[in-house]
């Protein structure tokens, strides 16, 4: 692609792939430096640029288009990255020298066959741009304008939040979401002890209220790691296991795990109740089926990944004790991980992600026995997608009746996750890990 690859030339290139619709940030640029001879320093260097620029992009459009002459969204996709990708060590980085930046951006443009031409103008917009960060609009007269620039989310998010959390609330929740995450893992019992774990990850602490669970240090890439490969742990954040204690499977009971890949909640439903829990693990899709039958292997669980449609389940009726349907979302819970996502994303998505949940949750209601438990979650944060799905699941019914899903929790947590509601809901900038949203409702007759 360039003369001299480097960590900037691989980030540009991660960029233009996920803006082309390739794919995920991180998969993509993991993919572009498999066997390249990179140190791990510009390795390091190479995810810092890619993910920060994607989270940072709000604000850095909004520097670079006070000095264009017309949107960024009328430049060639190419274009539009590198000038990102620019800003954002201008801007963001302290320790890559303003010059060193410009000249080093400038260089990648004439190097490639889209921005050859524009190279002068990736020069000169840079060259103002490292004069000095543009003000913001006002937070008086503009909050939501202030926050879409300041905390870097799109302007119809940024309106929705702070019309239910406020200024101060949605300042902190942006601010998270804009942190590079904490990694953490959950140790498989089947396949390791803790002693164990701790001695091959140094440095690992035990996170409080999830037994099992470690948060690892700043950096730390587990998927390298022997631990990960023979299924010793599982990464996943401690949110991703409140919807299973909930639903508090114990041996010899039934589960589906409906929309299941790529497998986590099925790891947490086993690793609450053992090897002797019978579990159907369903996802629609081949591909993510296929990840999802890897992780079973991995981490060496009884059950079986099946390829098929909820809405058409290949299934008996009332036929499973519980169901855990982990719904498709908006994933506005995740935005530290899901870097992405933000910008993907469109208001009419959440109504027409809602009628999916809601169809999604009456078929799997189809499937419970008499008095058996679903537990409806997502990772948004969005009351559409949540509260609002499970309120039209059961308005007119009376065959199913909502019970509190915190209950299944301890005292801390509870306290920690439960709502007013008796549901379980988690806010990152309240509860210190990813969003979540878990309902229970039971089956009475």
């Amino acid at each position: 692609m360039t003369a001299r690859p480097d960590a900037r030339s691989a980030a540009w290139e991660a960029l233009r792939g996920v803006a082309a619709g390739k794919g995920d940030a991180e998969p993509l640029l993991r993919k572009l430096l498999a066997g390249s001879d990179l140190p791990p320093v510009e390795r390091r260097l190479a995810f810092e640029l890619t993910l920060g620029t994607l989270r940072k992009r709000g604000c850095l459009d909004y520097g670079l288009e006070r000095y264009l002459t017309r949107p960024l969204r009328e430049l060639h996709p190419d274009l539009r990255e590198l000038l990102r990708l620019g800003a954002y060590q201008l801007l963001e980085l302290d320790r890559v020298p303003a010059y060193a930046a410009v000249d080093r951006t400038v260089e990648l443009a004439r190097n490639f066959s889209t921005t050859r031409k524009a190279a002068g103008l990736v020069n000169a917009i840079l060259r103002r741009l490292s004069e000095g960060r543009p003000e913001p609009p006002d937070r008086e007269a503009d909050p939501v304008g202030h926050l879409t620039v300041t905390g870097s989310h799109p302007r119809w998010l940024v309106k929705r939040w702070l019309e239910r959390y406020g200024f101060d609330e949605t300042a902190r929740l942006c601010a998270v979401d804009n942190e590079p995450p904490e990694t953490f893992v959950f140790l498989n019992p089947f396949r390791a002890t803790g002693e164990d774990f701790l001695k091959i990850v140094p440095g690992a602490e035990a996170v409080e209220g999830f037994p099992g669970c470690y948060r690892l240090a700043r950096g730390a890439d587990l998927t390298s790691r022997w631990a990960y490969a023979q299924g010793k742990v599982y990464a996943a954040d401690p949110a991703t296991a409140l919807a299973a204690m909930a639903l508090d499977p114990r041996p010899g009971e039934i589960i589906l795990d409906a929309c299941s890949a790529p497998g986590g909640k099925l790891f947490h439903l086993h690793r609450l109740a053992g090897l002797g829990l019978k579990t159907v693990a369903l996802d629609i899709s081949p591909r993510r089926c296929a990840v999802l039958a890897e992780n079973i292997n991995r981490l060496g669980l009884p059950a079986a990944a099946v390829v098929g449609n909820l809405k058409l389940p290949p299934f008996a009726g009332r036929s499973f004790d519980k169901i855990l349907l982990d719904a498709p979302c908006s994933n506005t819970g995740e935005l530290r991980r899901r870097v992405e996502a933000r910008w993907r994303r469109r208001p009419e998505d959440i109504k027409a992600l809602a009628r999916l949940q809601l169809d999604l949750l009456t078929s799997a209601s189809r499937l419970v026995k008499s008095g058996g438990l679903l537990a409806y979650s997502t990772c948004s944060l969005e009351p559409e997608e949540n509260e609002g799905v499970v309120g039209r699941f059961l308005g007119g019914r009376g065959d199913f009746r909502r019970v509190p899903a915190a209950a299944g929790l301890d005292d801390d947590l509870r306290g920690r996750f439960g709502d007013a509601g008796g549901d379980i809901r988690a806010l990152p900038h309240r509860t210190g890990t990813d969003g979540a949203f878990v309902a229970l409702v039971r089956r009475v007759r």
